[in-house]
């Protein structure tokens, strides 16, 4: 037997007295290009690329808060292979996961996909995320 959420505790657990409320209006998302720590309380791994600052997460649904995304200069040239989420703070970790590039229609698997073509990054070019949602899955 596993232990399972529901919807409603699993949209509380993402919710403003959760991961929403936790991360803070106007979070920032920190992209490197090293790959993920094993541990998420470790700094990240690799040189620093970007780092964006993301609208707040609206209210949960079924344990899914959504974000419209954000954008900035790129601080450094190259290709991203993981992110962090912080605290408004900029500089209190959340979370942290993996950063992949979709085949066409086909998603990477990782935890964000970017464009075909848009994942080699240069000094000063624009850097988008349109929008990044994060689950606490039920059940």
């Amino acid at each position: 037997m596993s232990i399972r959420l529901t919807n409603a505790a699993a949209s509380a657990g993402a919710n403003s007295t959760g991961i929403s409320g936790y991360a803070g209006s106007s979070p920032k998302i920190a992209f490197h290009e090293g790959a993920v720590n094993a541990n998420a309380e470790l700094a990240p791994a690799g040189d620093l690329l970007a780092t964006l600052t993301i609208a707040s997460f609206g209210a949960a649904s079924e344990g899914t808060i959504a974000s419209a995304g954000g954008s900035a200069a790129a601080g450094a040239s190259g290709t991203p292979a993981c992110f962090v989420l912080y605290k408004n703070d900029g500089t209190t970790k959340v979370l942290d996961g993996s950063v992949g590039e979709k085949d066409g229609e086909n998603p990477s698997g990782e935890d964000i996909d970017f464009e075909d073509g848009d994942i080699t990054w240069v000094a000063g070019g624009t850097v988008s995320l349109s929008s990044f949602s994060l689950t606490l899955p039920p059940h």
